[in-house]
């Protein structure tokens, strides 16, 4: 048997639990719900649309770059190649008049002339000269009689030399030996006798200055560059490059060149000391020169990156604060939902016991009926009176009646262990009991063992209220009744009558 503070504290776990589990257990209100979900969705939405609107600023910016690469390779392009086109033509012409003049048809001076002429004409050409079969220099566009000089270990004189076949052909650069040691390439042309013999070679020496006043406008960025060479891999000029430039540099053998050349023309990223940059590279059919524009890929996507810093930015923050709304709504709504139903639990509890009031006692005993209508099961009823209860206010105050109020209350609600039964305050200092799927008997014996547990534990020399006993009626409808729930409470009601016309702290049964 346990003491009243044991059963106090049963009966306040069991009461307070359910309050608790009504308020724990509550779920987040729709509302709630469908507004923290909206956001979030919409969250989402908008990063992903934003996502998508800075890859496509991103994919804008590399097409533009792109297309401002291609522009500028294609003005280049087309000056380098109108230029070797005249400059071909007339190293045809200085070559037909040469072989002409070998002929006998024509004297040296005129043929000076010529080369004067052709020097002075054509733009950027440092000098015009022509190599007999040995290499030496027998006339030139700058003086005459020429100043001599051999020149048989000059690249463009052993092509011709050696190759009967070769045409017009491009030089590696080189250092003038007639010109104050300007940096040049040389175009040049087979010189042929009458027999078919090779006869010697007619240059034309093109300062590299050309390529370097041609690029100097360009701005390409800190990391930019524009290159141009020949199909062998020889680099004519880098722009920019400290010094001479690239002279006599070859990079036949790299990555880079290698790519080119493979793929003839296009573009594509590639990282050339240490810089990463799009390359955009052409051929000048007419000359066999390869030329190539190289923007830094950081300097195409700086102002992308910059952009995509700030909107990024404010779009998280923007985003963020929205979450944040959407979870103190969400919180608020809950607590508002929390509230609301502490109202409702609070609108159907007595305020003294914490038992459910009469409100909540005549609705779920209507709920029980219906059910065990559809059910056809049995349905008991309890009413629990105190005994003698206004003799114990007069003697104690009504402060310590209703203390004992709670303390009944407590050891009633107790003693109930199935989830379905349930102890009301049904008015004053009486209670009510519900026992869904309970026959007579068993009520009965419920209705006894709880008479006597209140009278022992009330009757301890440490219980915190005075001993009391009460007197309980009880009532309970079989399976296939006709009767109706006011039938059942006045049942009930008639049998707490009877316990206590017979002298209380007694269990009478309706018969």
């Amino acid at each position: 048997m346990k003491t009243a503070g044991i059963a106090t504290q049963e009966g306040q776990s069991q009461h307070g639990a359910d309050g608790g589990r009504r308020r724990a257990g509550l779920p987040t209100p729709p509302l709630a719900r469908v507004l923290f979900t909206g956001t979030l969705a919409a969250v989402v939405s908008v990063l992903c649309v934003v996502g998508v609107v800075l890859w496509q600023m991103r994919q804008d910016a590399w097409e533009h770059a792109r297309q401002v690469s291609q522009n500028l390779l294609t003005t280049i392009a087309g000056n380098i190649d109108a230029n070797m086109r005249v400059y071909s033509f007339a190293l045809d012409l200085g070559a037909s008049a040469w072989e002409a003049a070998e002929g006998g048809r024509q004297p040296p001076e005129s043929l000076h002339k010529l080369l004067g002429i052709i020097a002075e004409k054509a733009r950027h050409l440092a000098v015009v000269f022509v190599l007999d079969r040995n290499g030496e220099l027998i006339s030139e566009s700058e003086q005459f009689p020429p100043r001599g000089g051999h020149f048989a270990d000059r690249d463009y004189f052993q092509v011709h030399r050696d190759r009967p076949g070769a045409n017009h052909f491009l030089s590696a650069p080189h250092l003038s030996r007639l010109d104050r040691g300007e940096p040049f390439f040389a175009l040049s042309r087979r010189l042929t006798e009458p027999d078919g013999t090779f006869g010697g070679v007619i240059v034309m020496a093109i300062r590299l200055s050309y390529f370097s006043n041609l690029f100097k406008g360009v701005d390409l960025g800190a990391d930019g560059e524009i290159g141009i060479g020949t199909r062998d891999g020889t680099v004519l000029m880098r722009h920019p490059e400290p010094g001479l430039g690239a002279v006599h540099a070859n990079i036949a053998d790299k990555p880079l060149f290698q790519r080119m050349k493979a793929e003839g023309s296009g573009s594509f990223v590639a990282a050339v000391d240490d810089v990463e940059r799009l390359y955009t590279f052409a051929p000048i059919p007419a000359d066999a020169l390869v030329l190539s524009v190289g923007i830094s890929v950081r300097d195409i996507l700086q102002d992308w990156r910059e952009r995509a810093l700030a909107i990024g930015a404010v779009t998280v923050v923007l985003c963020g604060a929205l979450v944040m709304f959407a979870v103190l709504l969400r919180r608020e709504l809950r607590r508002r939902a929390a509230a609301e139903a502490d109202l409702a639990f609070l609108s159907l509890t007595d305020g003294l016991t914490g038992l459910p009031n009469r409100r909540h006692f005549d609705q779920m005993l209507q709920r029980e009926w219906r059910r065990t209508g559809r059910t056809n099961a049995s349905l008991a009823l309890l009413f629990i009176d105190v005994d003698r209860f206004k003799v114990l206010n007069d003697r104690y105050g009504h402060a310590r009646g209703d203390e004992v109020l709670k303390v009944l209350a407590r050891l009633i609600d107790a003693s109930l262990r199935r989830p379905g039964d349930m102890a009301a305050r049904y008015g004053g200092e009486e209670f009510a009991v519900i026992l869904p799927d309970t026959d007579a008997h068993a009520a009965l014996g419920l209705a006894d063992a709880l008479r006597s547990r209140i009278a022992q534990e009330t009757g301890r020399a440490d219980s915190p209220v005075p001993r009391v006993t009460v007197s309980i009626g009880v009532n309970a409808v079989g399976p296939g009744t006709n009767l109706s729930v006011a039938d059942l409470l006045e049942g009930a009601d008639k049998a707490l009558y009877q316990a206590k016309a017979a002298g209380r702290n007694r269990v009478a049964a309706f018969a």
